[in-house]
């Protein structure tokens, strides 16, 4: 591509970008259910909780905000399985992704859906 085609009038700004990421994943993903390995798992002094949920192949940061928390008297701990459900957020400043999970679990026996590879 030449260089002058990169400066042309359709160029975003990285705010422009992200603030496009934000929508379509935010709007794409309302409610989502998760299953995974929890790992990293700590509470901040503002009593919110925040770990990484990951398989085999990728993580995702979460976050279990106080509010949330009260509500549910479960301790997660690094290593175990759980099924989160809530909404994926998209942080414009860093342009980075996670979900806010607003529900946790035991998963059921039956194994989690993925995606097949095409």
């Amino acid at each position: 591509m030449p260089q002058s085609e990169l400066f042309t009038p359709s160029t975003l700004s990285v705010s422009d970008l992200t603030g496009e990421i934000k929508e379509i994943l935010e709007g794409h993903f309302p409610d989502v259910r998760v299953e995974g390995e929890v790992s990293n798992a700590s509470r901040s002094r503002s009593g919110h909780v925040y770990f990484t949920l990951k398989d085999e192949d990728a993580q995702l940061s979460c976050v279990i905000w106080r509010s949330t928390r009260s509500r549910r008297e479960i301790e997660l701990e690094d290593g175990q399985q759980i099924v989160a459900g809530g909404e994926i957020q998209v942080y414009p400043l860093t342009a980075s992704t996670s979900s806010s999970c607003a529900r946790w679990n035991r998963p059921e026996r039956a194994p989690c859906r993925r995606p097949s590879k095409n």
